[in-house]
């Protein structure tokens, strides 16, 4: 998937974001990351689709099931469609999924995903 730097004219932050069919598309969905609204099941359902496996303490990679990825592609479509009523704690959501060593290791390469650059 195609990546766009994409500059927020009211904060003035520059994010790197998936690039959407049209460019409000894709500032509203960085404005969204930004404000925590789909947060980590937005970028985790990303991740799940298009980063590299993530490699476990020996250096041998952790798979992400298909139903584990279908879980979190659902939910990342639940907060796209419904984000007022989203999970307050979408964080919570994840864990529970993936339990406490594996979901570290999530968020570390989900944020590491996510780059926010200030000018």
């Amino acid at each position: 998937m195609k990546e766009e730097r994409v500059l927020d004219p009211e904060s003035q932050v520059e994010y790197v974001v998936p690039a959407y069919s049209t460019p409000d598309e894709t500032l509203d969905r960085a404005r969204r990351i930004a404000q925590g609204r789909l947060g980590l099941v937005y970028m985790a359902s990303f991740s799940t689709r298009y980063l590299p496996p993530l490699e476990d303490e020996g250096g041998g990679a952790v798979p992400i099931s298909d139903g584990l990825r279908e879980r979190l592609n659902r939910w990342f479509d639940y907060g796209r469609e419904q984000p007022d009523s989203f999970a307050e704690d979408p964080g919570y959501v994840i864990w529970e999924m993936l339990g406490d060593e594996l979901y570290e290791k999530v968020v570390a390469e989900l944020w590491s995903s996510a780059v926010v650059v200030r000018p």
